[in-house]
């Protein structure tokens, strides 16, 4: 769109216990800065593993931490 100005990104820096690279999780928002990430399978295509997993995202701080049984 001309006339709107530029849009600029950042690239957001996380920490914490933060969760393997993976495909075929779900990432659902529990609050407007919350987000739960459960499951997926980690590895290479052909040799990889299914995770059973739970990560919780603070997207204030831009931490990641790993979820035991007890949070449930």
């Amino acid at each position: 769109m001309q006339g709107k100005g530029k849009q600029e990104f950042e690239l957001a820096v996380f920490s914490g216990n933060q969760p393997q690279p993976r495909f075929g999780h779900t990432v659902t928002m529990i609050s407007q800065y919350k987000a739960i990430l459960f499951g997926g399978a980690i590895g290479n295509t052909g040799k990889f593993k299914i995770t059973g997993d739970t990560y919780q995202c603070d997207l204030r701080t831009l931490n990641w931490k790993k979820l035991d049984r007890k949070h449930f």
